[in-house]
């Protein structure tokens, strides 16, 4: 299969409906090796997408949150095993709690799934509000005890380490040690505000479970306020240089970003089972998202070394070592759940198909 297959299949799924905008990107080797952007970026509109537009990349940045912790740990001001009170001492406010590690929120083993039931979702772009409630809230299991999906929190704990261990505001560290060293010159927690008119609209399909969360979306304000776990603003090509530069071992042109062993430590397997609240088999690295046996939305996903991370209803980034391969695919239809995962696992296989296909 060649890549014009898979822009092919691209331009099917626009064509049937599937979502209004979509942006894919693929590395081969570490340089870009496909880039394809179409669709409208605003149905009301019909205004067309191109190379310029930023979509919502949800859960994609969980990673990418995640990678300031990794800068830290190369930089030995944090360890896997520490305690997250040693470096948040207000964390540690209820029982059980001073026993949550680093490791436990990266591998969504904290024991704090569920967002403070009285802080509505209007008020998530409220940083001190969230971690205070994070601060005041219980233990919802022992720390290590299961796995659970930590969806929203998990940003606000990452990004308040980041913000405690470095003593700069997360946003900042982000930028300064992730975004321009990697030259990701289009990734935003809390994009400017006059970069508003080139966000790609989030459209509901039919039958999507929380079809609200596209209008929540929408809104400037949920854009340009900072929320690690949720409202990555990126383009898919961005997305692709991030997995390849990791699967360089951390380098980005003659630049080392990350050890070796960092990277190595950050995408192997440090939990691994059945999520309690979905029910579903689950391999977490420090912050990523691992393959399992069968095939699915990581392409070919028979190897187990591959790494990435999915986000609600729209997005899938991954890298396969195997392949040297890096993968970025962004959409403004938010879908049902099985929906996505039938529609991202064939441009993956097909992807995957075409990279194999030139070796």
């Amino acid at each position: 299969m060649s890549f014009h297959s898979v822009a092919a299949l691209f331009d099917e799924q626009l064509a049937a409906g599937m979502h209004p905008a979509a942006s894919l990107a693929v590395c081969h080797e570490g340089g870009l090796a496909f880039e394809r952007v179409g669709g409208v970026v605003d149905t009301r509109t019909g205004a067309p997408a191109s190379p310029g537009t930023l979509f919502v990349g949800f859960s994609c940045g969980k990673p990418l949150a995640a990678a300031c912790l990794w800068v830290l740990h190369d930089r030995g001001h944090v360890g896997w095993d520490d305690p997250i009170a040693i470096h948040w001492p207000e964390f540690a406010g209820s029982k059980g709690k001073e026993r949550v590690t680093v490791r436990h929120v990266l591998t969504h083993q904290a024991g704090l799934p569920s967002m403070p039931a009285h802080i509505p979702n209007h008020r998530y772009g409220e940083w001190n509000t969230i971690v205070e409630a994070l601060e005041a809230a219980e233990l919802e299991f022992q720390p290590g005890a299961a796995i659970a999906y930590h969806e929203l929190t998990y940003g606000w704990l990452v990004g308040e380490l980041v913000h405690r261990i470095s003593g700069v505001a997360f946003r900042d560290f982000f930028i300064n040690h992730v975004t321009v060293p990697l030259g990701l010159v289009d990734t935003y927690f809390g994009i400017p505000p006059e970069l508003e008119p080139r966000v790609a609209r989030l459209e509901a399909m039919p039958d999507v479970e929380r079809p609200e969360a596209a209008d929540q979306l929408n809104f400037p304000l949920a854009h340009q306020v900072v929320m690690p776990a949720l409202n990555v603003i990126t383009t898919a090509r961005d997305l692709a240089r991030f997995y390849a530069v990791l699967l360089s071992g951390g380098e980005t042109g003659d630049t080392r970003w990350l050890s070796e062993s960092t990277v190595a430590e950050a995408t192997r397997a440090h939990a691994e089972g059945v999520d309690s609240l979905s029910g579903e088999p689950v391999r977490f690295g420090l912050g990523v998202s691992l393959a399992s046996d069968e095939v699915g939305k990581f392409g070919v996903n028979r190897n187990r070394r591959a790494f990435g991370h999915g986000g609600f209803a729209t997005s899938m980034a991954w890298a396969d070592p195997d392949l040297e391969l890096s993968f970025a695919y962004l959409t403004t239809g938010m879908q049902p759940a099985e929906v996505d995962a039938a529609r991202i696992a064939t441009i993956s296989r097909a992807v995957t198909d075409a990279i194999e296909g030139l070796r």
